[in-house]
């Protein structure tokens, strides 16, 4: 069985930092709204680029065998790099991009939760953050007419949420090996 990560718990570090990264653009997200859709698609890219190549490293520490956070950090980055290039067109589908992206992650962080072993630290953390962002996400994809602060409150709070468990999860593993 392929699972997300080495029992010596290799490259906890790229989680850690994943979740910092989280919980920094959440309390942005949820204490300073946006004033403009436009804002909200260079912000979303930005951060969608770094979570995104953040994915791509903690994949690669740890071999071919982590496809799920793999293909979580192709699919982020990409999405970043769209709405950096092409902002306009993200603003008219920037609610629709988030929801669609934020269900993705969570199957694939749930994904990568069902591989581990039972008894690995922080399983149980990273499979939650998964469920939570997949929850989120269909709630965006039902409600894309919702006031823009509030979602964005909203997803500010789901960052911030789900960054704490993401460095719970690596600071959890942080004694079975080196940071990266």
């Amino acid at each position: 069985m392929k699972t997300l990560f080495r029992p010596s718990g290799r490259g906890w570090g790229w989680m850690v930092l994943r979740g910092l990264v989280l919980v920094l653009f959440g309390w942005l997200a949820a204490f300073s709204p946006f004033s403009t859709a436009l804002g909200l698609a260079w912000v979303l890219g930005l951060y969608a680029c770094i979570d995104g190549v953040l994915l791509l490293m903690a994949s690669t520490a740890h071999g071919a065998t982590r496809r799920p956070l793999l293909w979580a950090g192709v699919f982020g980055l990409l999405l970043g790099l769209v709405s950096l290039i092409w902002p306009q067109i993200t603003v008219v589908l920037v609610l629709s991009v988030i929801g669609v992206w934020v269900l993705l992650a969570g199957i694939l962080q749930c994904v990568a939760a069902w591989q581990l072993p039972p008894a690995t630290p922080g399983r149980a953390w990273l499979g939650l953050g998964g469920l939570l962002s997949l929850l989120f996400g269909l709630l965006l994809l039902a409600r894309p007419a919702g006031a823009l602060a509030t979602l964005m409150t909203i997803f500010g709070i789901w960052a911030v949420i789900v960054g704490v468990l993401t460095l719970l999860h690596g600071w959890q593993l942080r004694r079975q090996g080196p940071a990266f």
